[in-house]
């Protein structure tokens, strides 16, 4: 999952697909842009500087502050849901469905991490639901809280997926 996104003037942001690296290597990217994955409207292309690793992995090294408001996007219905999840005078269905409505929310804003977190939650106990919304509460914060650099961000979204990634093991 890459780190390189376009903005939909209707839909948000999007992640580029289409840039293959067949090797580490850096890329910077200005004045570009792409077609919406959606509604097929032209959507630039952040602007930025990026390290990308053997394995095609971007890393943002410079970012515009555009990048961290798409982030506060998915922030809040995230910081929702895990404290909807977390209190314990919230009746299970009731937390499930604010989950739910985490989960189209952030859809909007990005169908792949929706997809993941679904795939990831679905099935899985409530208290394990909690601890990983309130991880991705907290990392969401630490990268648009103002203390941390831009180039954590995607740091922080990878450790956040391996995490996913061991949810997925029996």
């Amino acid at each position: 999952m890459s780190p390189i996104v376009a903005v939909c003037p209707e839909h948000g942001p999007f992640a580029v697909r289409g840039i293959v690296v067949r090797s580490t290597a850096r890329l910077k990217i200005s004045g570009s842009s792409t077609n919406c994955s959606t509604c097929g409207a032209h959507s630039p292309i952040m602007d930025g500087e990026y390290s990308i690793d053997s394995h095609g992995i971007a890393t943002a090294l410079s970012a515009p502050q555009w990048s961290l408001d798409a982030l506060r996007a998915i922030q809040e219905p995230v910081q929702r849901a895990a404290a909807a999840v977390a209190d314990a005078a919230v009746a299970e269905p009731d937390a499930l469905r604010e989950v739910q409505r985490m989960l189209n929310e952030i859809k909007v804003q990005n169908d792949a991490l929706s997809s993941r977190l679904d795939e990831a939650l679905r099935g899985k106990r409530r208290w394990t639901i909690g601890l990983v919304l309130t991880a991705l509460a907290t990392a969401l914060g630490a990268a648009v809280d103002g203390s941390t650099v831009v180039a954590a961000a995607p740091d922080i979204a990878r450790a956040f997926l391996e995490a996913l990634e061991h949810l997925q093991q029996p």
